[in-house]
C-alpha cells in the first residue's frame, strides 16, 4: 500500500472538500474560532486602560466598568471557544465517517486478489488508526491554525493602533533575527557536512 501521497497539495484540497457536506458545522466552528481570537486580543488591549485607570486614580466607576467589560468579554471567548471546539469536532466525526464509508464501498468493489496481495491486518490498521489520526488532525489543526493566523494578524494590528514606530522597530528586529538564524543555520550546515 502507498504510503504517501503524489501530490501532498491535492490531498489535502480533496480532504478538505469534504467539508462541504457539513457547511453548516464549518462555517460555525471558523467564526466562533475567529470570533474568539478577536475577543482574546481585545481582552488583552483592556488591561492597559484598566492599569491607567488605577495609576491615575480615575476612580472607582471607571475601573469597575473596565473590569465589568473584561468580565463580558472572558464568558464570551469561553463561550466562543466551547462552541468552536464542538463545531469541529462533530465536523470532523461526520467527515470521517463520510471517508470509511466511501473506503467501505470501495473496498466492496476491489477484486479478490487485492485482498491476497495486502494483510488483513494492513486493511484493518488502515481503516482504524490511520482513520483516526486523521479524525485528530481534522478536529485540532483546522482550529490551530485559525486561531494562529488570527491571533498574528490581530496582534499586529493592535500593535500598529498603539504605535506604529514600535511595531516598525519589532518587525525590523524580527527580520534581523530571521536572517541571522538562516546565515547560522547555513554555517553549521556546512560545517557539519565538513566534519562527516
Amino acid at each position: 500500500m502507498k504510503l504517501r501521497p503524489d501530490n501532498p497539495g491535492k490531498t489535502l484540497l480533496r480532504l478538505f472538500s469534504y467539508f462541504r457536506f457539513n457547511k453548516f458545522l464549518f462555517i460555525a466552528g471558523l467564526l466562533s474560532i475567529i470570533f474568539s481570537s478577536i475577543a482574546q486580543i481585545a481582552a488583552n488591549g483592556l488591561l492597559s486602560p484598566i492599569i491607567d485607570s488605577l495609576i491615575e486614580g480615575r476612580g472607582w466607576p471607571v475601573f469597575i466598568r473596565y473590569i465589568l467589560i473584561m468580565a463580558v468579554l472572558v464568558v464570551l471567548i469561553s463561550l466562543a471557544q466551547y462552541l468552536g471546539n464542538l463545531s469541529m469536532a462533530r465536523l470532523a466525526q461526520r467527515t470521517v465517517h463520510k471517508i470509511r464509508e466511501e473506503m467501505f464501498s470501495h473496498m466492496e468493489k476491489l477484486p479478490v486478489s487485492f485482498f491476497d496481495q495486502h494483510p488483513h491486518g494492513e486493511l484493518m490498521s488502515t481503516f482504524t488508526n490511520d482513520v483516526d489520526m486523521l479524525n485528530q488532525a481534522l478536529e485540532q489543526s483546522t482550529s490551530q491554525v485559525t486561531i494562529s493566523v488570527v491571533t498574528v494578524v490581530g496582534t499586529f494590528a493592535m500593535m500598529l493602533y498603539l504605535s506604529p514606530i514600535l511595531t516598525l522597530v519589532v518587525v525590523g528586529m524580527l527580520i534581523f533575527m530571521l536572517l541571522a538564524v538562516k546565515y547560522v543555520g547555513q554555517r553549521s550546515a556546512k560545517n557539519f557536512r565538513y566534519q562527516q
